[in-house]
């Protein structure tokens, strides 16, 4: 347990500080500026991420900006840094409840109890 607890607190500490990073990278490029998003366009901005990806796997494609990766997996790491960036804004704990809902998790039954999908 005192090694899952030790790599606990590294990505708590890392993910804390790389959310912190996006956040303030955000802010620099404009993306807080006047007028303020509201969370409903912040969660549709995170959305449309994730529909970039997943049009990017369908077609297979390489991303235009960085060299060797699939451009799902860029758009995918999109997501996470506008998820990053929106805890930052509101001064969310993400990291806690990553790990608290990953905790959960392991508790849960097999497919959560039967689901199918």
């Amino acid at each position: 347990m005192i090694h899952e607890e030790n790599n606990e607190n590294l990505f708590w500490a890392s993910f804390h500080y790389m959310q912190e990073r996006a956040h303030n990278t955000a802010e620099e490029k404009g993306w807080w500026d006047e007028p303020t998003p509201t969370p409903p366009h912040v969660i549709a901005n995170i959305a449309s991420e994730l529909f970039e990806a997943m049009r990017a796997l369908r077609d297979n494609e390489d991303d235009r900006h960085l060299a060797g990766y699939k451009a799902h997996t860029v758009e995918l790491a999109d997501a996470v840094i506008r998820i990053m960036d929106y805890a930052g804004a509101c001064g969310l704990p993400l990291a806690d409840a990553i790990i608290d809902k990953m905790r959960y998790n392991e508790t849960r039954p097999y497919r959560h109890g039967g689901k199918k999908f």
